[in-house]
Order: structure tokens, then sequence, then C-alpha cells
């Protein structure tokens, strides 16, 4: 989530944290939570989390907030834009711990820039590179933890050299009734 493009990305992982925290793709994500936040029904809960090498809610331990509880949100809302985006992705850590809430939820808004670059296995943490076939493979095993019943609204920021994510996370969405979207650069 730092940059459209490999080489930029490379680029700003050498760069410091302020750096990252500031690139435009990273702002946009955010951005794109708050947006979220501010226009979710005020009848509804709502928890946020993220996800890298691990998955991990941003405030607290998966206990869901009311969608009234402005400090609470907000403060999950500045957690995020102090977190800079860092490391592979295992979406399979994300619907693990999504798994683990209590009750589930009835739908999710996935943000993501392209499909897992790695998940659980020894394999997987010592490659440093990743191919197109590992994503999509990653991608098949991660939604074996998804469980059933849960809508999933993909929100995707395109990745250059990922030609396959568009077309899971429109699936993915499509199979659980859901919505995807890759929206334009200047939204939200």
């Amino acid at each position: 989530m730092l940059h459209d493009t490999i080489v930029n990305v490379v680029r700003l992982r050498n760069m410091s944290e302020d750096a990252q925290l500031n690139s435009k793709k990273w702002i946009r994500a955010v951005d794109t939570v708050e947006w979220l936040v501010a226009n979710i029904p005020i009848e509804s809960d709502m928890q946020i989390a993220t996800f890298n090498e691990d998955a991990k809610f941003v405030v607290g331990n998966g206990d869901w907030h009311d969608a009234t509880d402005g400090p609470a949100l907000e403060t999950a809302i500045e957690l995020l834009r102090e977190t800079p985006p860092a490391g592979a992705t295992d979406l399979k850590n994300l619907f693990q711990l999504i798994a683990r809430m209590n009750p589930l939820p009835d739908n999710v808004f996935l943000i993501t820039d392209g499909l897992p670059t790695t998940d659980d296995s020894a394999a997987s943490r010592r490659r440093t590179t990743v191919t197109g076939e590992q994503r999509i493979r990653l991608f098949r095993n991660a939604l074996v933890e998804l469980p059933a019943g849960i809508t999933i609204n993909s929100i995707l920021f395109p990745f250059e050299g990922d030609p396959w994510a568009s077309g899971s996370f429109w699936e993915l969405s499509y199979n659980t009734a859901g919505t995807y979207m890759a929206p334009s650069k200047d939204w939200p």
C-alpha cells in the first residue's frame, strides 16, 4: 500500500517511516477507511483490522465498536494513520482473525492493493519474491479460512504486476453477495 509501481515501492521501503506514512497510496487507503467509518449506518457495530504478515485489530481485541462512538473510532483512525504499511500480506491470517470474532461480522470491507504475497508456511516466509501463480494459490488457500455467510466488499487499489488481483477480488465479492470496486484516483 505504498505505491502503484514496484520500483517506487522498493524506493519507499528504503525511506523513513514518515515518508511511508505520507505516501499517497497509504493516505488514500486510510482516507477510505475514514470515509467508510463516516458513512456506516448509525445502528451498526464495527471493527477495524490491519494485515501484513500478521493480522490484528487496530483498537481492542476484536470487540465491536458502536458506530456512534466517535472517540473510539477517531482513535482507531489516528492509530491507523500512525501505522506504516510494511511487509508481505497474508490474507489467510486476516480471514482467521475474522473467524475468531464473536459474533461474526455480516459485512467486511476489504481494502487491498493486490493478492497476498505470503502465508504462515516456512517456505513462504523464506521467499524474497513471489510469482503470480504463487499469489493466486495463496489467495485460494486463504479463502478456505473465510467463514461462510460473510459478505466481502472488496476495494482494490491496483498494484503493477498483479493482473489476477482484480478478477480474484471481483469473484470473491460476487460469490459472497458483496461489492467490488477499483475506485478512481480521486476517490474518496
